[in-house]
Parts: C-alpha cells; structure tokens; sequence
C-alpha cells in the first residue's frame, strides 16, 4: 500500500529533511531578493490611478513571483521527518528494476521536479512511488509512458 502525504486541515503536508527545509527557506529570501533588485518590476499607470504609478510585475518578475509562491505554499506545508529511513523531500533514493538497472532520483517539492537531472518532484509519478517508503519496498511507478516495478535499495 503506498503511503501518500500526510494531511492535515485538507492541505497536503510534505515530510522533509532538515536540510531541504533550510535550502527551501533560503530560496524563498533569494526570489523576493531578485524581484525587487533585478527589476523584476516596472512603472505602470492603471486605469483610474492618473497621478499614482503602480508597480507591476514585467514577464521576468511575475515569473520569480510565481516561484516565490510554489516555494512558500511548500514552507507551509513541510515538516520535518526524522525518521532518516525514510524516503521524503531532500533525500536520495536508488531504484533497482527487475533487471538489474538502477535509478536514482532526488525528491524535490512539487514543481521542482528535473528528471532529467535526477530531481523527481514528490507528486511525481516516480516521486509519488517513493515518497515516504523504505530500503527493501517494492514500488509500481505509473508513469505516463508505461507502468515499472523497482525495489528501493538505498535511501540517503
């Protein structure tokens, strides 16, 4: 049975470790830093307001904004796990098929996900397998381009 993400208050929690939660809190003072300082604003008379400018995000600052929201709404909803076998937001997890192959994915919070790079987001179709299971479980990954088995063998 796969274990989904704690709820509370009808809001999905995410469990994290102790350092993605630093990191995520850094990025948070990072995007409302480079809104303000790398002109992610212009000037901008709105209907009605004849004699008073307003600041409106250009393309650049309504898409830091839009980070900026993504990594608050996770702020709000993380806490940290200290159960350090755990595969949550932050940690490492190696995947081995029935082949042999394997696979390792960081788990990052929704939206951040770059398989690519070995970062799957925790709501994910990999992510969602893994989130919160342990060393020896086996995991159904339903993904958009077909369905796999895989064991969790390391989770760091």
């Amino acid at each position: 049975m796969a274990l989904d993400a704690v709820t509370g208050s009808g809001r999905t929690r995410w469990s994290i470790t102790p350092d993605a939660l630093a990191s995520l809190r850094a990025d948070a003072e990072r995007l409302a830093d480079d809104a303000i300082q790398r002109d992610g604003y212009v000037t901008a008379y709105l209907t009605g307001e004849a004699d008073a400018p307003t600041l409106v995000p250009n393309v650049y600052g309504q898409g830091l904004l839009r980070q900026l929201q993504g990594v608050r709404s996770a702020l709000a909803r993380a806490w940290v796990e200290s159960d350090g076998q755990l595969a949550v937001i932050g940690r490492r997890v190696t995947l081995q098929s029935g082949d042999g192959a394997r696979r390792c994915y960081t788990i990052v919070i929704p939206g951040r996900g770059d398989p690519a790079n070995g970062c799957v987001a925790a709501d994910s179709p990999v992510g969602h397998a893994v989130y919160r299971r342990r060393i020896g479980e086996e995991v159904q990954v339903e993904a958009p381009n077909g369905s796999w088995t895989a064991t969790i063998v390391a989770v760091e």
